[in-house]
This record gives structure tokens, sequence and C-alpha cells, in this order.
């Protein structure tokens, strides 16, 4: 996916309901926990929200007013009991490409 600096990024994860999940992120400042399954990193509040209200297992990661440096490829991982005795998490991913905006001067 792509944003424009600025904007306003959503990124949808589906689990089972009432499974925990985790959100990090990949990119050149190495891998970063954004959301442990319960709260948002100080690092990346207020503008980073996780909305886990939905029954259905949807798990959304909004990005408000999205920087250059949000850039990266963000990972949804399950927590649920039954893949914590996996050796490959149960995940998923999304790539977020951020492209700068210029401003024309006129004189």
């Amino acid at each position: 996916m792509a944003a424009v600096v600025g904007q306003l990024v959503k990124m949808t994860c589906w689990t089972d309901p009432g499974e925990p999940s985790q959100w990090a992120l990949n990119n050149y400042g190495g891998h970063m926990l954004v959301y442990n399954g319960e709260v948002v990193s100080p690092k990346f509040t207020p503008r980073f929200i996780v909305d886990n209200s939905t029954e259905n297992g949807q798990r959304d990661l909004t990005i408000n007013n999205v920087l250059m440096t949000d850039a990266g490829i963000y990972e949804c991982v399950v927590l649920s009991k039954e893949t914590q005795d996996r050796s490959i998490p149960v995940s998923t991913t999304a790539q977020l490409i951020v492209l700068g905006k210029s401003e024309a001067f006129c004189s």
C-alpha cells in the first residue's frame, strides 16, 4: 500500500474472535514492536491507534498523519495459545510505501 505524507493509513488484520495480536514494524531502524497486544508503544503514540473492539476478529492499525519514517513492512502476529507452540507464528504482513509531497513556490 502507498500513502502520501500527512495522510491517514489503515491496515486490517483478521484473527479468530477473542485472539490477541501484536503489530510490529520492520524498516531501516530494525524490528520494532508497535503494539504488544495491550498497548501501543510510547514511541508510536499518539499517531498510531489499534482498534480491537470488533467482535468478528478484525484488528485495525491506524496511522494518523503518516511520516516518511513510517514506511516499512508491518506484521500482525496472532498470539493465541495454539500458535505459541508453533515454530513459525501465524502472521500477515503489509508493506507501506510513503511518498513525500513537494510544494511548489510561486514568486
